[in-house]
């Protein structure tokens, strides 16, 4: 008899010992009734919450990741799976639990208690191997995992209303949706329109959002509007292979991994500092996903075809100095592009939210498969009338840009638990060209601020990118009237290493007990007052540095490697919410920097 388990054991590093001492020595079996329940998408909370203590349950053995139970073998007791797949080829004398895990009965296998599974596919002939009762909620859940336990099990955020109507065959709904950012290129984007879901078990799925950009108020003007129009198919659920075809009109950020969404939303609403640069580009493409369900791999092979332009700084209103101008937008490669992009990501974190253990990894790959670019001229600008921008600086000639060129971007993080109460976290964050060749502006980097750097200015490491304001003509016959803009967005490439020892106070904040309302904060913006009353703390150290591949120098502009930025500094942290000191030890600035932040730095 042989028994293989994958993956982690969180209750105790014994896991193997305890499965394999319960199938040898024959313990007794520990029953749980899950009681009268009706299958849906999504659990009810009463039954969240018995999933909850059957998860906590010191007797239950609980598992993160691939769990395979041979044939011949046998668990007497309770058995949780978080991430999995389980593929059962023998027997469990107990109730099984699965979350966001794919549950295979081979032939042969036989569960003698319940079967109760949340977000993924059951396989199997579950009403003949199964003694109990078996419960299918396909809809995937998130879930907190804070000193061994299971704090909060709760849907993915969703941040749209409407209303709409559903049937056997499908369902039609029409949404009014807030966009991800706050930004002063369009204020708060706001996306209108239906999404209409056919079929059944291999849905087909469609949407067709126009994008009104809020920042001028009720302008309807054309060119305040977009949109975003896919229909997407899903070819095997069992494996997650779907199909995507799209078409686009939208303000994107250049950078936008050191910040999140939340964060640079209230800076630019509150405090009139854009913590993101933009860009505006149209056109159309098609995708191949893989994402199979409990599984710490996924990817993505995308076609575009775009139009890439200038995002013009539109006027939304900001709480505090909402008189004085905002900071210029850099100038992007403008014209046409064809490339295909790869995404894959590796995901084995105990915790989405608040990992201490496992690897999350994130890889981008772009190849331009031709087209044209090219920078337009810039001229000068009377420095007399950018006040609060910096000085001005000469006249900057057209600059045709390769449509050819190959990028890359890793972002590759480890989290290790020291003791019960202390966890160290590593992370290598890098992006450029991959080749000699330069890169067009709107596919640089730039290092610096809270995301990368806490204790540098924002964009301070640009590759010398903001050293002066030019002038970006509104008509090329015209340049007597110009707008404002960086001559480039940074660096072509940069590397940037992140250390943090993170731990818990043996104490905590008396404060009552409160339960989160899942409807009251959703989307992206999910982060709510409830903090967690167990302060913690951590001690960091940061080092990056930027490059360039190519040097641009007219009329006093020249762009340069940034040398080495390297801080250190430490936070204080409630849950998601810190504040963070940070010094910089080594590069151009001097000084301690204080931010706060509303989510785990990395």
């Amino acid at each position: 008899m042989t028994l293989k388990c994958t993956g982690s054991r969180w209750r105790t590093p014994l896991a193997a010992f305890w499965m394999t001492g319960s199938i040898l020595l024959g313990a007794a079996p520990i029953q749980a009734q899950i009681g009268p329940l009706a299958s849906g998408e999504s659990p009810p909370r009463e039954v969240v919450r018995w999933i909850l203590d059957f998860l906590n349950d010191t007797t239950t053995l609980r598992f993160s990741g691939e769990l395979r139970l041979p044939a011949a073998s046998t668990i007497q007791g309770n058995v949780g799976v978080l991430g999995g797949p389980l593929h059962l080829m023998g027997s469990v004398e107990g109730s099984v639990v699965t979350v966001n895990s794919r549950v295979v009965l081979a032939t042969g296998a036989r569960i003698q208690g319940d079967l109760l599974v949340v977000g993924g596919d059951l396989e199997g002939d579950a009403e003949n191997q199964v003694s109990g009762q078996v419960r299918h909620f396909p809809a995937p859940f998130l879930y907190t995992l804070r000193d061994d336990r299971i704090t909060e099990l709760r849907p993915p955020p969703q941040a749209q209303t409407g209303f709409g109507a559903s049937g056997n065959r499908g369902s039609l709904r029409l949404l009014v949706q807030a966009g991800a950012n706050y930004n002063r290129v369009e204020g708060l984007p706001v996306f209108v329109g239906p999404v209409v879901r056919l079929g059944g078990r291999r849905p087909t799925t469609v949407e067709a959002f126009a994008i009104w950009r809020s920042d001028e108020g009720f302008d309807l003007a054309r060119e305040r509007l977009g949109y975003r129009g896919r229909v997407s198919h899903l070819l095997d659920p069992s494996q997650g292979l779907s199909l995507r075809l799209g078409a686009f009109s939208e303000v994107t950020a250049l950078d936008d991994w050191g910040v999140s969404d939340l964060e640079a939303s209230l800076s630019t609403f509150l405090f009139h500092r854009d913590l993101r640069d933009y860009q505006e580009h149209r056109g159309w493409d098609a995708a191949f996903r893989w994402a199979p369900p409990g599984s710490a791999l996924s990817g993505e092979l995308t076609y575009t075809e775009e139009v890439p332009r200038f995002a013009q700084v539109g006027g939304p209103w900001s709480l505090m100095n909402n008189d004085e101008p905002w900071r210029p937008q850099p100038v992007v490669a403008q014209g046409r592009l064809r490339s295909l992009s790869a995404h894959g990501v590796l995901d084995t974190r105990n915790d989405p939210e608040e990992p201490v253990s496992g690897w999350l990894g994130k890889f981008q790959l772009r190849w331009g498969l031709g087209g044209h670019l090219t920078v337009p001229s810039l001229v000068s600008l009377d420095t007399r009338d950018l006040a609060g921008l910096g000085e001005g600086g000469g006249p900057l000639p057209a600059r045709v840009e390769d449509p050819d060129f190959r990028w890359g971007f890793m972002d590759l993080r480890r989290y290790n638990r020291l003791t019960a109460g202390t966890s160290l976290a590593l992370r290598l964050v890098s992006g450029g060209p991959l080749g000699s060749g330069s890169l067009p502006p709107q596919f640089q980097h730039v290092v610096g601020g809270a995301g990368s750097l806490p204790g540098f200015r924002h964009f301070q490491g640009d590759c010398g990118a903001r050293q002066g304001v030019r002038g970006l003509p509104v008509d090329a016959t015209q340049t007597d009237f110009a707008r404002p803009v960086y001559a480039a967005y940074g660096c072509d490439g940069f590397l940037l290493f992140q250390a943090e020892l993170r731990g818990a106070f043996p104490w905590s904040i008396p404060w009552p007990e409160q339960e989160r309302d899942w409807d009251d904060w959703s989307g992206d913006w999910d982060w709510s007052p409830f903090v967690e009353w167990r302060p913690s703390w951590s001690l960091f150290v940061n080092t990056a540095v930027g490059w360039i591949s190519q040097d641009v120098q007219d009329s006093g502009f020249v762009r340069h490697d940034t040398g080495r930025l390297t801080d250190v500094g430490g936070g204080l942290h409630l849950g998601p919410l810190g504040f963070h000191l940070a010094v910089p030890v080594q590069g151009d600035a001097s000084g301690v920097t204080f931010h706060a932040r509303l989510i785990q730095r990395f």
